[in-house]
């Protein structure tokens, strides 16, 4: 198996580990719990990328520009599609109390009144053409359905694996600039 593969397989470990922590101690419900688990994501993506790409880099001598970026999307790809079959396998089975619960406290942020009718003027005022004719309530349904929509597990599958490869080829992007252009140097 190769270098890159291997690093994404680790990282995604790595993830797995700490989500069933969040899980097994109890804190899975929390309100912060889906931003610090969103955040731990993207910076475990972005330390698995800047890795393999630098360890890449350094092994084949200053190779080139597109076989750094390659192995940055490989170490994503393994990583973004074991970690979206993680999330998938987490909301059907490990535990499905999580998307009804995140569902029910999403539509009840939804449905207050005071920071929904403030959010649906700045909606209106940022783009008027979009929210023409809609109501507050319309604009509440639209949220709430998307809200039932977003936290499907069937749905999350197609959308986590989606956002770390577009975040990881950016990742990849970026990492490769950095080090050709900054670190190469040093």
């Amino acid at each position: 198996m190769k270098k890159t593969y291997k690093i994404g397989f680790f990282g995604a470990l790595i993830y797995i580990i700490f989500e069933l922590f969040i899980f097994f101690s109890g804190y899975s419900f929390h309100i912060y719990t889906s931003i610090i688990a969103f955040g731990v994501n993207s910076l475990l993506l972005l330390i698995i990328v800047a890795y393999s790409i630098i360890s890449e880099y350094k092994k084949t001598n200053y190779a080139s520009f597109i076989n750094d970026i390659k192995s940055g999307i490989q170490t994503t790809a393994i990583y973004s599609v074991i970690i979206a079959l993680f999330i998938f396998s987490y909301y059907r089975w490990i535990n499905p109390e999580y998307p009804i619960l995140r569902k029910q406290h999403l539509i009840e942020l939804v449905n207050d009144e005071q920071s929904m009718n403030k959010l649906s003027h700045a909606h209106k005022n940022s783009n008027p053409e979009l929210y023409d004719g809609k109501s507050e309530g319309d604009l509440i349904d639209m949220q709430e359905k998307n809200i039932i929509l977003i936290m499907d597990s069937s749905k999350a599958l197609p959308i986590t694996l989606f956002s770390l490869m577009l975040l990881g080829i950016f990742y990849s992007f970026f990492i490769t600039a950095f080090n050709r252009l900054i670190l190469s140097r040093l």
